[in-house]
């Protein structure tokens, strides 16, 4: 499967999860930054895994800088990439039900030259899972569009 495929297919998996999905972050960060294993394999190897919600997960994960992106604003938040801008929010669903909208606005250009380019949404669980499905989709968009 191609690169922006993967990312795509992450996205709908964030969009369907649950909050806090550590294997979801670890799907995340092995797939925007796998320069941080040691071959794509491994990459691949450490997202499949199942990992728990013990100290030395999450130690481990820690000290090769993942964040909990499923679970906090804040680090979906580092995952934006350079020259968007980012809108999160909760709405109500069909049910009544409280759920997380991202927005991601990709700008080209500089200064007053400055010009919106495309826009990726999603609406999942949380405002931080919404975050990262709409962030999976505009790398997905950077990486179709080299």
């Amino acid at each position: 499967m191609d690169r922006a495929k993967a990312l795509l297919s992450l996205a709908r998996v964030c969009e369907g999860s649950h909050p806090w999905a550590i294997n979801i972050d670890c799907a995340v960060f092995a797939t925007l930054y796998p320069d941080k294993f040691s071959n794509e394999d491994s990459a691949a190897q450490y997202a499949r895994l199942n990992w728990t919600r013990n100290l030395a997960d999450r130690q481990w994960l820690g000290a090769i800088g993942m964040l909990q992106y499923s679970a906090s604003l804040d680090a979906a938040m580092t995952l934006v990439p350079a020259g968007c801008l980012h809108m999160t929010r909760t709405i109500w669903d069909a049910a009544g039900k409280p759920v997380g909208l991202a927005r991601i606005d990709k700008y080209e250009g500089s200064g007053a030259a400055m010009m919106w380019a495309d826009g990726f949404d999603a609406v999942a669980a949380t405002p931080a899972l919404a975050l990262c499905a709409a962030v999976l989709r505009a790398r997905a968009a950077e990486v179709a569009n080299g």
